[in-house]
C-alpha cells in the first residue's frame, strides 16, 4: 500500500475518502471501504488510524448503506448439495463459493457493530461474545473457514509444485470422500450464514 498513491494520503484526505465511499452506492467505493475496514497500523501514529476508524463508524450507521455494503455476501452462488458440484462441471471456485461469503459477511457485521479487530477469526469471536452470533454458529463458521482455507492452500501448493498459475478453482473429483463430505457441510454452513446476513441487513428490501 505504501507504494500505491491511492493509499498514500493525509489524514484529511482519508476523511474525505471515507465520506465519499459512504456517500455513494458504488462497487468501487464498497471495495475501497472494505480494504480500509481491514487495515491496521504497523508504524507511525496509530491513533490517526483509530480516529479515522471512529469517523468511519459514525458515517456507516445507515441501514440502507449497510445493506448495500453487505449485499456482496450473497453475490456468488454456493452449492446446496454435493451433486451440484460433482460431475462433468466438477471445478468450483472455493474463494467465491465459501471463503468470500464468510469473510465479507463477518466484515459487514463487524462494521455494523464497530468492531476494530481486522481478522475474520477475531471478529467472529467478538460477535459471539456480543451475542450477535450464537455460540454454535460461531463455532461452525470457524470450522468451515478452516476447512475451505485448508483446501484452497493445499490446492495452491500443488499448483506451485507443478509450476502452474495459482487458481481458486478446485477439481472436486480430486478430493477424497472425507474432504468432499467436509466441503459439503461447509457449503451448508455458508448458505445458512448467508440467510442470517440477509435477515440482519434486510437484503430482500434492496435491489
Amino acid at each position: 500500500m505504501v507504494s500505491n498513491p491511492a493509499w498514500c494520503k493525509s489524514y484529511l484526505n482519508f476523511k474525505d475518502d471515507i465520506s465519499r465511499w459512504v456517500g455513494t452506492q458504488d462497487m468501487k467505493n464498497f471495495l475501497d471501504l472494505a480494504i480500509f475496514a481491514d487495515s491496521f497500523a504497523v508504524a507511525g501514529d496509530k491513533q490517526m488510524l483509530i480516529d479515522l476508524k471512529e469517523f468511519l463508524y459514525s458515517k456507516v450507521q445507515n441501514d440502507i448503506f449497510m445493506a448495500y455494503f453487505a449485499k456482496s455476501t450473497t453475490a456468488f452462488e454456493t452449492p446446496t448439495t454435493i451433486s451440484t458440484f460433482m460431475g462433468k462441471e466438477n471445478f468450483i471456485n472455493i474463494k467465491k463459493a465459501a471463503i468470500f461469503p464468510i469473510v465479507h459477511g463477518i466484515r459487514s457485521l463487524a462494521l455494523k457493530e464497530k468492531i476494530k479487530e481486522t481478522t475474520t477469526i477475531k471478529r467472529i469471536q467478538i460477535l459471539e461474545q456480543r451475542k450477535i452470533l450464537e455460540k454454535d454458529r460461531a463455532a461452525e463458521l470457524l470450522e468451515a473457514l478452516e476447512i475451505v482455507n485448508t483446501l484452497r492452500l493445499r490446492h495452491q501448493i500443488d499448483l506451485l509444485q507443478q509450476n502452474k498459475p495459482l487458481s481458486n478453482e478446485i477439481d472436486t473429483n480430486s478430493l477424497g470422500k472425507i474432504e468432499r463430505d467436509l466441503l459439503k457441510e461447509s457449503f451448508k454452513i455458508v448458505n445458512d450464514f448467508k440467510k442470517i446476513v440477509s435477515y440482519i441487513f434486510k437484503l430482500d428490501k434492496i435491489y
